[in-house]
């Protein structure tokens, strides 16, 4: 989350709550677990494609700032002590 409210362009591998945050090809790249050459080829996209990348930088750092701002989350906790639906 901090890298890509940075503006840093990210790749990652799908695990625990990764992919809430990385969704591939749209906020960053994700490769496949354990697979040295998935992370070759993300890291070979990235810098093949640099637009595209920057695209994925611009739409991660929107990402990071809408959902998981201070007040959103205060929202969430909120209605979830409330007991209500967290959304």
């Amino acid at each position: 989350m901090e890298a890509m409210l940075s503006g840093v362009p990210v790749i990652s591998t799908a695990v625990s709550g990764i992919p809430e945050l990385v969704v591939h090809s749209e906020t960053g790249l994700l490769a496949e677990t354990a697979k040295v050459a998935s992370l070759v080829e993300c890291i070979q996209i990235s810098i093949d494609d640099i637009k595209a990348t920057e695209d994925r930088v611009k739409t991660a750092v929107s990402k990071v700032e809408i959902d998981f701002s201070l007040i959103v989350n205060t929202k969430r906790l909120f209605h979830l002590f409330q007991g209500n639906n967290w959304t």
